[in-house]
């Protein structure tokens, strides 16, 4: 991708959001970036990290500075659920 796609691209974000700051609009990329990468991996936190190329803690740092929950798998009813809020 060249850098006048990814200009338009940022610009058409910044639009979207209505901010003119690019760290909202980077902040926005990364939390979709997460949230499409929990999904994928069925909310493995292990597998979404290798996906996106960071470390596991860094990958809970961010799901929680975002406000994404936390889930885990219950064998039981065999679906993924909440998991405790101290974890």
């Amino acid at each position: 991708m060249d850098r006048a796609k990814i200009e338009e691209v940022a610009a058409h974000i910044m639009i979207h959001l209505g901010t003119d700051s690019i760290i909202h609009v980077l902040k926005a990329i990364d939390r979709a970036c997460v949230v499409f990468a929990m999904r994928e991996c069925q909310g493995n936190c292990t597998h979404a990290a290798n996906r996106l190329n960071v470390c596991r803690p860094t990958l809970v740092m961010k799901r929680k500075s975002y406000g994404l929950p936390m889930t885990q798998y219950n064998y039981r009813e065999r679906k993924y659920e909440n998991a405790r809020s101290d974890t």
